[in-house]
């Protein structure tokens, strides 16, 4: 699984035994230096080269099939879920592209593979995303209302309403997460993320600037919506700098971070039908404490679960969540919920290349 933070692959090792799913292991391996900017600059939309496209299509494929195998190392999986890089996605425009070939890693670690996840949902009118509500809704309601939100490059949230009450699981992406923020810390200060958040903790909220980035039209658009780097990428953010450069880093830093707080605590008033409930934080953004502070003094009336106290890891949750998706692919059996999507009926969504392993009523899934 890889996100749009494009910082590396992850890689989750999930047991199904009895009608029950389990994470076995789990690992991040970052990309090669130059593979991430080759990446990111498909995200761009800069001229490319043809056969720079069609060779990152392969060699992306070769590297995922390779960490695959050094992280099973005498393990056996007998399914691998491989949704690829999204490198463009435009489902106003009816489209979206996911870098590297499910065949090229099906054939390579001679593990069937699930890939192209997106590609009938978005022909059908939909999004294309989030996909991973159908996971949330088959493990995580309980209770009592619960919000799973994802801060990723691009932070996203599935609402579910308490079990055995009314109420339709709501489910979009909120707008930027981390990728905002990791952007202006390569930016100002070389570096590629801000720790713990410490320098925007250091900062001061500028609110004119605030203001602009809470103008932007896509947090005024109602769901079913998704977005990416294609809207909130690093030409968004260059223009919105030239704009406020008499702004002090940390204080960039700091207002950026209340974007992406407002963003989500601004999406959650406006679309979830109650004020309170359980939040549960995955993503890279639940290991940085400022964001979580800020995010729980805005939202005061929601209790905030963390990962540990959670049934998975803050960053296993979305590949976790695919190898389930390409499991119900295999069966054949429904894994969508259309209205998160704005599809007009439920799909059966991804695409099987064949491996030579089979695969029995226990697998082992890797995602």
């Amino acid at each position: 699984m890889t996100g749009t933070s494009v910082d590396g692959v992850d890689i989750a090792l999930v047991k199904y035994d009895q009608g029950n799913y389990h994470l076995e292991d789990f690992c991040c391996r970052p990309f090669p230096k130059d593979m991430r900017q080759s990446l990111l600059l498909l995200t761009q939309d800069t001229l490319v080269s043809m056969s720079e496209i069609a060779r990152l299509h392969f060699d992306f494929a070769r590297f995922v099939a390779h960490e695959v195998i050094s992280f099973l190392g005498t393990r056996e999986a007998s399914l691998i879920s491989f949704p690829g890089q999204t490198v463009y996605h435009s489902p106003e425009n009816a489209f979206s592209f996911q870098l590297g070939s499910p065949g090229v890693v099906a054939s390579l670690t001679g593990t069937t593979t699930v890939g192209d996840f997106r590609s009938q949902d978005i022909a059908l009118g939909g999004e294309g995303a989030p996909l991973v509500p159908f996971v949330d809704a088959l493990l995580w309601q309980a209770e009592k209302p619960r919000i799973l939100l994802n801060i990723g490059g691009i932070a996203n949230l599935t609402y579910l309403p308490a079990k055995n009450h009314l109420g339709e699981i709501v489910a979009f992406d909120t707008g930027p997460g981390n990728m905002l923020l990791d952007e202006v810390c390569e930016q100002f200060y070389q570096k590629s993320f801000d720790y713990d958040g410490k320098i925007a903790s250091s900062g001061q909220v500028q609110n004119l600037l605030l203001e602009k980035f809470l103008s932007h039209p896509y947090l005024q658009t109602l769901p079913p919506k998704s977005t990416g780097r294609e809207i909130f990428g690093k030409s968004y953010l260059r223009k919105i700098m030239d704009e406020f450069s008499h702004i002090k880093p940390e204080d960039f830093l700091a207002t950026v971070c209340h974007f992406t707080v407002e963003s989500i605590a601004q999406s959650i008033e406006k679309t979830i039908p109650t004020t309170q409930g359980e939040i549960i934080v995955s993503g890279g953004g639940a290991y940085n404490s400022y964001l979580i502070h800020c995010l729980k003094s805005r939202l005061e009336h929601w209790h905030f679960v963390t990962p540990s106290e959670s049934s998975f890891t803050a960053e296993s949750k979305e590949a976790f969540a695919f190898a389930i998706l390409a499991h119900y692919t295999l069966k054949g059996e429904i894994n969508h919920l259309p209205k998160t999507t704005g599809c007009p009926f439920p799909l059966v969504l991804g695409s099987i290349y064949q491996g030579r392993k089979k695969i029995g009523n226990k697998a082992s899934i890797a995602s």
